[in-house]
């Protein structure tokens, strides 16, 4: 009879324990219910300086026990390596932290003993961002390595006219790709988190925000042309500027010469000239950034440069440089040669990271000057033949007369 009620008194124990278990369970599943339904409380964090690899312009601190040249800030650079001290350059950029950690401990242990040191990383490399159109803040705006064009567009602050389904990127062509264009629809990374909508950006990224279509009374005709990516017809908002219209086209090639932007319209006797560097730097001000009108063409020319070519030629002087110009076109933009000209010894003088140099040519032979290219700023340089020495007999003559006449 104990024994039964012993067993009871657990039982029922148990069964109380239990029960707090299961209202224990309750309570805990009650707030995590409460915390899912919070939107705030579910938002992930921001993206940590860690998670993203070192590149351009970042700037990571080495600290090496017992160095003191070793220990302090490096900046790392365009082609994604840093200068230590005595050891040279070390590639960094692509990897983590820690593994920049292991490649310069790697690179340090070849020259030091028992090497011991830590990297973190001080700050992420910044670059500029050009954003123009259906924005309050258009101009060059500096972000982040690693930032997405949605956060771009944020800190231009869109206007709500603004056509986020129909955003121009324009990317400049890098030595690893070409210049491209796209349109993203920044609306359906919204709606659906879409990265392939919300593109990384890069140095030198033009941006264009359109206006809604419901919103636009009416369109003008443009052309872009001369030294811009994407050169051709335009379709673009009334009011829209000279500045607005180099960014859809792509902005500036690198040959171009920002201070000499003219716009021809028609019927106009005048073309107006556009200093791009001021209109970018104050795009909202009619005075330096003209708004456009229906048919007008916007020309970027070239910077002009030149070559010279002096000596035996017909025509010798300074004459404009252009692209892939060799040394036959010098020659017949100058006239041709002299008879006399020594065509053996052309002499090109070039300009150098070392100084002036200069390079000999044997232009008798029209493959050799056909083949070699000249540069903007050569000194072409063509010599006269030296005659050979000739006798003259009737001078030989009268050296021998008056010898004799002497003699006698």
């Amino acid at each position: 009879m104990e024994r039964m009620t012993d067993i009871r008194i657990i039982s029922d124990h148990l069964h109380r324990m239990s029960m707090g278990l299961c209202f224990a369970a309750l309570l805990i599943m009650t707030s995590v219910f409460k915390l899912s339904a919070d939107p705030a409380a579910v938002t992930p964090p921001a993206p940590m300086i860690s998670s993203l690899s070192l590149g351009p312009l970042d700037v990571i601190h080495i600290d090496m026990d017992g160095q003191a040249d070793i220990t302090k800030d490096y900046v790392v650079d365009s082609n994604g390596q840093i200068h230590l001290p005595y050891i040279g350059q070390v590639l960094v950029g692509g990897m983590s932290v820690n593994q920049a950690q292991f490649a310069i401990t790697s690179k340090l242990s070849r020259y030091y003993q028992n090497v011991s040191l830590s990297v973190t990383r001080i700050s992420i490399g910044e670059f500029g961002v050009t954003i123009n159109g259906a924005v309050a803040k258009s101009g060059l705006i500096s972000v982040r390595r690693g930032s997405r064009l949605n956060e771009v567009v944020q800190l231009a602050a869109p206007s709500a006219s603004a056509d986020l389904s129909h955003i121009r990127l324009a990317r400049q062509a890098t030595a690893a790709s070409t210049s491209s264009a796209s349109v993203i629809d920044l609306k359906y990374f919204l709606a659906t988190g879409d990265l392939s909508q919300n593109p990384l950006l890069q140095d030198g990224d033009t941006l264009f925000v359109p206006t809604l279509a419901s919103q636009l009374s009416q369109k003008i005709n443009i052309t872009a042309l001369g030294a811009v990516a994407h050169p051709g017809p335009y379709e673009m908002p009334l009011g829209s500027t000279v500045f607005d219209a180099l960014s859809v086209a792509g902005g500036l090639l690198p040959n171009a010469d920002p201070k000499s932007v003219y716009v021809q319209s028609i019927g106009a006797s005048d073309n107006v000239i556009v200093n791009i560097t001021q209109a970018s730097a104050s795009p909202s001000s009619q005075m330096v950034n003209p708004p456009l009108k229906d048919g007008d063409r916007v020309v970027v020319p070239e910077n002009q440069t030149f070559f010279s070519i002096i000596g035996a030629v017909h025509t010798p002087k300074e004459y404009p440089f252009r692209a892939n110009l060799t040394l036959l076109d010098a020659f017949t933009l100058a006239g041709g040669y002299e008879a006399n000209a020594d065509l053996a010894h052309v002499k090109v003088t070039r300009s150098d990271v070392g100084g002036p140099k200069t390079i000999e040519i044997n232009a008798k032979d029209p493959n050799n000057s056909a083949a070699f290219h000249l540069q903007s700023g050569d000194n072409v340089s063509v010599g006269v033949k030296s005659l050979p020495y000739r006798i003259d007999p009737l001078a030989l003559l009268g050296i021998a007369v008056g010898i004799w006449g002497a003699t006698r």
